[in-house]
């Protein structure tokens, strides 16, 4: 089986999933990557697909591997120069929430 038909095996099984967090500052919902992550884990394990996000140089990658045949499938968004490492974990936490998105 590819990554593909897996990962379309992978998207039938995965719930719905509703925005629980609120920003004050925008006003707006969304989703938690915590969330995301708790509720896609235990699909990808169960079709033997793993997920990894590193940041790898000025990037942060979402890599998702087929553990039987090591396909990978990424996608990554470049990460902009930010000297405040309290505001550059946030983006790389947001980073990582739009790539695996």
């Amino acid at each position: 089986m590819t990554l593909a038909s897996k990962l379309a095996a992978i998207a039938a099984e995965l719930p719905d999933l509703a925005s629980t967090s609120f920003n004050p500052h925008f006003k707006s919902r969304y989703l938690p990557l915590g969330a995301m992550l708790s509720a896609i884990r235990p699909v990808l394990a169960k079709h033997g697909v793993a997920l990894v996000q590193p940041c790898e140089g000025d990037r942060v990658v979402s890599k998702i591997i087929d553990a039987e045949s090591g396909e990978v499938m990424e996608s990554w968004l470049k990460l902009p120069d930010q000297a405040d490492p309290q505001k550059l974990g946030s983006l790389v936490t947001y980073y990582r929430r739009y790539t695996l998105g």
